[in-house]
C-alpha cells in the first residue's frame, strides 16, 4: 500500500523585525489637532507622544524638610550558622525541577520506552501525556501540539532517523517533523493501528512501528503489517530495540518478548533489495512471509520475570535488559543468543516432558533476574545508559543507577519532584534528565541546587525581596517575619517588632550613605546603619505610609512609591508628587530610571515620565495596551518595555507596539519583564514565563505541490523561557 502524506506547515520563525514595527506604527492612535492646542497637550514633544503637564498647569511640588525620624535601638540579633539544605541522602544533592511554569508543555511525561530524546543537535525532546511534545535547546522550551501539525497531543515515542527527521508515535497516528513540516500517517494510509507505542529504525532505514494491532514496517513508501497471524506472540506491542548486531527486539503487553534476527547474508526482503513487486498481491504476501518467518518468542516459560515488557536496553557487554511491569528487570545473556535452543533449532522434542524441561533449563540459564538490588519497585518504566557506563533504571518508586559495582538510589528524599519516573536521558553535557509522571522534569548535574530554609536558620521560607551589597552579603526580606542578613557563613535575623507589628517588607535598597533601607507596608521606610533602625513615616514628610517600592536614582536620591503618590528624598527633604503636580495617577505600581535619567512611573491609570521639570503622561488614548502598568524596563536600543493587564508594550519614544496572546505570549496579564544578556525579552505572566527571541508574524502557506496532501495554516509554537 502506498502511503498518503498530510502536510502541516510551521511558520517561519525569523520574521523581519521591521515588518512588525511598520504594522505597529500604522496601527497606533494619533492625537487630534484640536487636542494639541490645549495646555495639557498631546504629542507636543518631538520625542514623545503623551499628555505633557507643563509649568503652567502643574502645581508646585510639596517640599517638606525631613524630620529626624523615629530611631529604634535594637538588640543584637540572633546570629547562627545558616545551613544549606542539599536534600542529602546517599550523598547526593537536590535536583533542578522544570515544570509547566518553566515552559514545559505538561508536567506528565509519558512512560513510553522512547519518550525522551537527545537529538544530533543536542536538543532534548520530551513526550507528554496530552500536551504534545516539548523541545529544549538549553535555554528555552518550544512546545508542539496538534495546532502546529502534530498528529495527536498524547505522545508515546520519539526517535531521530538517519536523515535527521524526528518521528513521533502518538495515540492517534504517526508524525514526521523535518524542522519545517509535519507529515502525518494514519491507519487510512496503511498503518496497522493509530496507537503507536514505540518506534525503531533498522540498519537499512526501515521504521518498525509498535502498535496495538501488531507491528508496521515502513520503508518510506509502503507499510507492511504483521500480526499474530504472521507469527507474532501478541498484537499489542509496546517497546522495541535494535541491538548492536542489527537484531530487532519487541516487547509485548502480556506475551513476552519477540526477536527478529537480521540476516544480512540472505535476507534481501529485510534490506529492501529483493525483487518482489509489492503492488502484486502474490509478491506482497511472499515478501511479508520472508520478513516474518524469523520471529522468535520468549516468555516467562523461558525465564522472563514477567510477560509485559515496558522497555528494552542493551548494555556495554551486549546483554539485553528487559524492564517489565511487575517483574522488575530480566537480563538476557547475549553470548547465548546463537544457542540452538534459543534459535529453536535444537533437536529437543518439546512434546516430551523430559526434553521440554531440558530445553527450558538451557534457555532459563540465559535469563537472570536483577530485582534484588534495583529497589522496592518491580515496575520498570525505562532503562538508559550514560557516558560513564552506568545503567539507569526509572521506576514508579524512584530511580537508580548501577555503576557495575553498586546501586545508587534517587527518590523525593534526594530531590526528585515525583517518585514515578517515566524516562531517563543524558544530555551532551552529561546531565541526567528525569521525566516524571506529574512532577515535570528533574535535572541532575552531580551537584544540584543548594536550598536554604527556615529549618536551617532562615527567618522564614516566604521571601519577597533579595538584595546583595558590594561585599557579597545577602539580605532577604520576608513577607511576615522580618529580615535576614547572610554573610556567607552566619545569619542574622531581625524580627522588626520594635518598629511595627506589620513586618511585610515590600522593597530593599541602599541609600547614598550605604545604609540598608526597606519599606514596610503601612509603616513608611526604614534605614539601618548596622546598629539602629530609623523609621520615616507621613509624620516625617513621607507622602503616605503605604510605601510599596523604593528606587535609588543615578544621583543616589530615593524615590518612594505609595498608594497616594510619590515621594522624592535627597537625605534632607521630602518632595511629594501627586496628580496635582502632573502624575497620571496616584497609585504607583513601579518606577524606572532610563538611560537618559528620566524617571518613569507605572500606575493604575497609565504611564508617567518625569524629566526633572514636568511630567509627560501616556494612557490607552496614546496607544498603551492597558492603563495598569506593573513593570518598566529598557533594552539596549532605548526602547521601553511595559507589563500591563492586556499584554506587553514596547515604546520607542514615539509610538507603542503591543503584544498579546495573539503574538504568542502565554497570558495577557504580564506582571514582570526582564531583559537577558542576549537581549531576549522575558515576560512573567499569570500563566508562566514567555520570551521574545525574535519578532514573528503569521505567514500564509505557499501552495502545496502535493496533490494528495491536505494544506493547513499552522501557528508558531510558543517559545517559553526557563
Amino acid at each position: 500500500m502506498i502511503y498518503k502524506r498530510k502536510y502541516w506547515q510551521l511558520q517561519d520563525v525569523s520574521i523581519v523585525f521591521l515588518f512588525m514595527l511598520l504594522c505597529s506604527l500604522n496601527s497606533c492612535k494619533q492625537p487630534s489637532s484640536g487636542e494639541s492646542k490645549k495646555k495639557q497637550t498631546i504629542g507636543s514633544l518631538k520625542n514623545a507622544v503623551g499628555i505633557i503637564m507643563n509649568n503652567d498647569s502643574m502645581l508646585a511640588p510639596v517640599v517638606i524638610k525631613a524630620k529626624e525620624g523615629k530611631t529604634y535601638t535594637i538588640g543584637f540579633p540572633k546570629v547562627s550558622k545558616l545551613q544549606a539544605d542539599y536534600g542529602i541522602s546517599n550523598g547526593f544533592s537536590q535536583m533542578l525541577n522544570l515544570t509547566t511554569a518553566d515552559g514545559l508543555a505538561l508536567d506528565v511525561i509519558t512512560n513510553g520506552d522512547k519518550s525522551c530524546l537527545c537529538d544530533s543537535d543536542g536538543n532534548l525532546w520530551f513526550a507528554t501525556g496530552g500536551g504534545g511534545v516539548s523541545r529544549y535547546d538549553g535555554k528555552s522550551f518550544k512546545n508542539f501540539t496538534t495546532e502546529h501539525g502534530l498528529a495527536n497531543n498524547l505522545v508515546w515515542s520519539i526517535i531521530e532517523d538517519k536523515q535527521g527527521n524526528i518521528w513521533f508515535g502518538t495515540n492517534d497516528g504517526l508524525s514526521c517533523y523535518n524542522g519545517k513540516l509535519f507529515i502525518n500517517y494514519f491507519k487510512s494510509d496503511g498503518l496497522s493501528n493509530n496507537v503507536i507505542r514505540s518506534i525503531t529504525e533498522d540498519e537499512y532505514g526501515n521504521l518498525w512501528l509498535c502498535t496495538e494491532e501488531g507491528i508496521s514496517r515502513f520503508d518510506g513508501k509502503n507499510f507492511i503489517n504483521y500480526t499474530p497471524k504472521d507469527g507474532l506472540s501478541s498484537k499489542i506491542i509496546i517497546s522495541s530495540l535494535k541491538d548492536k548486531k542489527g537484531n530487532l527486539w519487541f516487547g509485548t503487553q502480556g506475551d513476552g518478548v519477540m526477536l527478529n534476527r537480521f540476516k544480512n547474508n540472505n535476507f534481501t526482503c529485510q534490506t529492501n533489495t529483493c525483487k518482489h513487486n509489492l503492488q502484486v498481491p502474490k509478491d506482497f504476501d511472499l515478501h511479508k512471509k520472508e520478513v516474518a518467518k524469523d520471529f522468535v518468542n520468549f516468555s516467562t516459560l523461558d525465564g522472563l520475570t514477567n510477560n509485559t515488557i515496558l522497555c528494552i536496553y542493551q548494555d556495554n557487554n551486549e546483554n539485553i535488559l528487559f524492564g517489565t511491569y511487575g517483574g522488575g528487570v530480566s537480563q538476557f545473556d547475549a553470548k547465548q543468543l546463537n544457542h540452538p535452543c534459543q534459535l529453536k533449532t535444537c533437536k529437543h522434542n518439546l512434546l516430551l516432558k523430559e526434553e521440554l524441561n531440558a530445553h527450558t533449563l538451557v534457555i532459563s540459564k540465559c535469563i537472570r533476574e536483577l530485582n534484588h538490588k534495583i529497589g522496592p519497585s518491580k515496575v520498570i518504566n525505562h532503562i538508559a545508559g550514560d557516558s560513564k557506563g552506568n545503567i539507569w533504571f526509572a521506576t514508579e518508586l524512584g530511580a537508580c543507577y548501577y555503576d557495575q559495582k553498586n546501586f545508587t538510589y534517587f527518590t523525593t528524599e534526594q530531590g526528585l519532584s515525583n517518585n514515578n519516573v517515566s524516562c531517563i536521558l543524558e544530555d551532551k553535557g552529561s546531565n541526567i534528565w528525569f521525566g516524571t509522571f506529574g512532577g515535570g522534569i528533574d535535572v541532575y548535574s552531580g551537584k544540584g541546587i543548594v536550598n536554604y530554609l527556615k529549618k536551617k536558620g532562615l527567618i522564614n521560607n516566604l521571601i519577597t525581596n533579595v538584595l546583595e551589597d558590594k561585599d557579597g552579603t545577602m539580605y532577604f526580606a520576608d513577607y511576615e517575619q522580618g529580615l535576614t542578613i547572610f554573610d556567607g557563613k552566619n545569619v542574622s535575623n531581625f524580627e522588626l517588632s520594635e518598629v511595627s507589628d506589620n513586618k511585610n517588607i515590600t522593597s530593599l535598597f541602599f541609600n547614598k550613605n550605604g545604609q540598608l533601607g526597606y519599606s514596610i507596608l503601612g509603616k513608611g521606610i526604614c534605614l539601618y546603619d548596622g546598629k539602629k533602625i530609623t523609621n520615616y513615616t507621613s509624620e516625617d514628610g513621607l507622602i503616605n505610609d503605604n510605601a510599596t517600592l523604593c528606587l535609588k536614582d543615578k544621583n543616589e536620591n530615593l524615590w518612594i512609591a505609595t498608594e497616594n503618590g510619590v515621594s522624592y528624598y535627597d537625605g534632607i527633604k521630602f518632595i511629594n508628587y501627586t496628580t496635582a503636580q502632573g502624575l497620571v495617577d496616584n497609585y504607583v505600581f513601579c518606577m524606572y530610571e532610563d538611560s537618559n535619567g528620566n524617571i518613569w512611573f507605572g500606575t493604575q491609570g497609565g504611564l508617567s515620565c518625569f524629566n526633572g521639570k514636568f511630567f509627560t503622561n501616556y494612557t490607552v488614548k496614546q496607544g498603551l495596551a492597558n492603563n495598569y502598568i506593573y513593570c518598566i524596563t529598557e533594552d539596549k536600543h532605548k526602547n521601553l518595555w511595559l507589563a500591563t493587564d492586556a499584554g506587553t508594550c514596547r515604546f520607542d519614544g514615539k509610538s507603542f507596539m503591543n503584544f498579546t496572546t495573539k503574538e504568542g505570549i502565554p497570558n495577557n496579564v504580564v506582571t514582570q519583564i526582564l531583559i537577558s544578556n542576549e537581549q531576549h525579552i522575558v515576560l512573567g505572566t499569570n500563566k508562566g514565563l514567555g520570551v521574545f527571541t525574535a519578532f514573528k508574524r503569521k505567514n500564509l502557506l505557499e501552495n502545496n505541490k502535493e496533490t494528495d496532501g491536505q494544506k493547513h495554516e499552522a501557528t508558531i509554537p510558543v517559545i517559553n523561557n526557563l
